[in-house]
């Protein structure tokens, strides 16, 4: 499963709307996709009317998002340490919906930032404690795992969070095979974007 991540230092340049455009060529050329929306400061991703729609009509079933796998991994770990299933955090986006998409032989899976995002959903996220002490790395690389067998995904697409609120270099380093960095060629996108990209030394 190819991993790309697509990054911004800046919000507004069109990083989300490119991951989508590519999303939907990918499917439309009969692959299997997951997108992730990692953004967790500003995640927008579910109001794309492909993905509102998945989003929506699931709303009674018990899926929630990337906030909430890391802090339902977090809580298992004062009683029975535990890997959360995908299951519950991945929307498929029905056949019916993908009638956009020219061909439909394509598949389509999304994981939102969280089903009720909060401030408290994500501050309590210790992303320091949650590498150095409990296994951080590796909850990450079974997420990948767990994708992959779940939903055979020819690709996997991340929305990255933007700034440098990428904690240890999660979306930038350690998931993708790819970065896809998205700016506007002015000093505020750039000059500190020079530095994430340097780090991320794919």
């Amino acid at each position: 499963m190819f991993t790309s991540t697509f990054y911004s230092f800046k919000g507004g340049v069109g990083r989300t709307l490119s991951l989508i455009n590519v999303a939907y060529e990918l499917v439309a050329r009969g692959n299997k996709v997951t997108v992730i929306d990692f953004d967790l400061e500003a995640p927008g991703m579910q109001t794309f009317s492909l993905f509102k729609n998945a989003f929506d009509k699931n709303k009674s079933l018990k899926i929630n998002g990337v906030a909430d796998y890391i802090n339902d991994y977090v809580a298992s770990l004062s009683k029975k340490p535990e890997i959360p299933k995908i299951a519950n955090y991945l929307y498929k986006v029905p056949k019916a919906d993908l009638k956009k998409i020219k061909n439909t032989n394509g598949a389509l899976w999304f994981m939102p930032a969280s089903k009720l995002l909060t401030k408290e959903t994500v501050q309590n996220i210790k992303w320091f404690d949650l590498y150095e002490h409990q296994n951080g790395f590796l909850l990450f690389e079974e997420l990948k795992l767990q994708i992959k067998d779940f939903t055979d995904s020819d690709y996997l697409l991340i929305d990255s969070r933007t700034g440098l609120t990428d904690h240890s270099s999660i979306c930038t380093r350690q998931l993708p095979d790819l970065l896809a960095v998205v700016f506007f060629p002015n000093d505020q996108n750039i000059v500190r974007l020079k530095d994430v990209v340097k780090e991320a030394n794919l």
